[in-house]
């Protein structure tokens, strides 16, 4: 017990170990090497203190250290994973100069993308509501109807245009005739206009702007609400009382374009008959596809 169960042996080597020390040590030094240790007790303390700080920061932020640990094991394996991936992954294309410039590319196109989607399907709504709208006519009935249509407009525009150089040359010889030019027009309108509408239009008024009145059974029929044969017939009645008008007892010539193809049957046998009595003054050029209507207007027949 005296020995604190320490043999002999072991408390001369302790002893020798003493003997040996330098007792003859300076105060002053011992003083300075103690205020040395305190300051290093000191910032020991502190390091320590800092130190458990941060421990204990980490075990509430991680928990324990094996829980730590076991993260860092994890991150490892994710770190690895990744660098596996990134193994596999081709090269950028040569005219990228790092990753970002390649995402930002990428970026760009799949904006591009969803704005050409945005308007496929916008397209693609406005396509099925024309197909629900669409009619039920095929192409081809539906071309044929246009070139139809085109083709009256087409003839329209011609007759349109006839009267247009008539009225042209009408005004032209109303400035060189006396104050009253109308009425022999007129009356010569009205007298060729019975004749090739049978009776039915017995009188005609040509007003001073050109505007032409019917009279049919004592009512006023405006010119523009005639069917095409009866047109064809009061154009070629106009025609013939001004060129009547014009050439007086003077030799000329007029050229007829199958005028004759949208009226009926009596009233083209009546203008037929017209267009031979003004053929006995004056010459007559008359172009048909109709072989029956060049026979039924004779004369000298140019087949072309």
């Amino acid at each position: 017990l005296i020995l604190d169960n320490k043999d002999i042996e072991d408390i001369k080597e302790r002893y020798e170990e003493l003997d040996k020390l330098d007792l003859n040590i300076d105060i002053d030094l011992i003083e300075e090497s103690l205020k040395e240790n305190s300051k290093n007790i000191i910032d020991l303390k502190a390091n320590k203190a800092n130190i458990e700080s941060k421990i204990d920061n980490w075990e509430k932020l991680y928990g324990k250290q094996e829980n730590i640990i076991d993260k860092l094991v994890d991150k490892k394996m994710d770190k690895r994973e990744i660098e596996k991936n990134m193994a596999d992954l081709k090269p950028l294309p040569e005219n990228f100069e790092n990753f970002r410039e390649f995402k930002d590319r990428l970026n760009y196109l799949d904006e591009n993308i969803r704005v050409l989607r945005a308007k496929d399907y916008d397209l693609n709504d406005k396509y099925y509501l024309a197909e629900r709208d669409l009619s039920d006519e095929t192409y081809e009935e539906l071309n044929s109807q246009y070139l139809e249509a085109k083709k009256e407009f087409n003839r329209q525009l011609e007759r349109g245009k006839n009267i247009l150089k008539i009225e042209k040359v009408f005004y032209k010889v109303k400035e060189s005739m006396d104050n009253n030019p109308m009425q022999p027009l007129i009356k010569e309108f009205g007298r060729l206009l019975e004749i090739i509408t049978a009776g039915d239009y017995n009188t005609g008024n040509i007003k001073e702007d050109f505007y032409i009145e019917l009279i049919k059974e004592d009512t006023s029929m405006p010119i523009d609400l005639l069917s095409a044969g009866t047109y064809d017939s009061v154009a070629l009645a106009l025609r013939f009382a001004m060129l009547k008008y014009i050439f007086d007892e003077n030799k000329g010539y007029v050229i007829l374009d199958d005028c004759l193809v949208d009226l009926d049957p009596e009233r083209k046998k009546e203008s037929i008959n017209l267009i031979k009595e003004f053929a006995k003054d004056y010459q007559i050029i008359f172009t048909t596809c109709d072989p029956d209507t060049a026979k039924a207007l004779g004369g000298n027949i140019i087949n072309m």
